[in-house]
């Protein structure tokens, strides 16, 4: 009978296990470095470069493109004012048509109720005026 002769292999991870592996790893490290260059592509196709020094400023001069902005505040009472000028509840409407403003500051004091504050917003977008932001005083005085 013919033996095989005996081969002793060393203690360790297979050969061909090893290389399998190392191929695992390797297809991992490309596959993710080509994904992030991927996204890193498309985040410069999706912001152009601004170049401010090329931008002339002929926007911010004509006064023309400026927004008009009204301040409506209201105190407790309820009293409302325009730019300071005292203004009844029923005549706010038509003083904020007059202003022909785009946009408006609504100043709330703290001590007013919510009710009266809503009551400016109504009027604000019967006037016509769409964009408000609201600004308001805390209870505390903070002299």
């Amino acid at each position: 009978m013919n033996e095989q002769p005996f081969v002793r292999r060393p203690y360790g991870v297979h050969p061909t296990l090893l290389d399998v592996v190392c191929c695992l790893v390797f297809i991992f490290m490309l596959t993710s470095l080509l994904a992030v260059s991927s996204r890193h592509e498309a985040r410069e196709r999706t912001l152009p470069p601004l170049n401010l020094a090329e931008m002339d400023g002929s926007l911010a001069s004509d006064p023309s493109n400026r927004v008009a902005t009204v301040v409506v505040s209201v105190r407790p009472g309820p009293e409302y004012s325009v730019d300071n000028s005292p203004v009844r509840l029923s005549e706010l409407r038509d003083v904020l048509a007059g202003r022909k403003a785009s946009e408006a500051e609504i100043r709330g004091d703290g001590a007013v109720s919510y009710s009266c504050i809503t009551d400016a917003i109504r009027l604000c977008n019967e006037a016509g005026i769409n964009r408000l932001a609201l600004t308001y005083r805390s209870k505390s005085n903070d002299n």
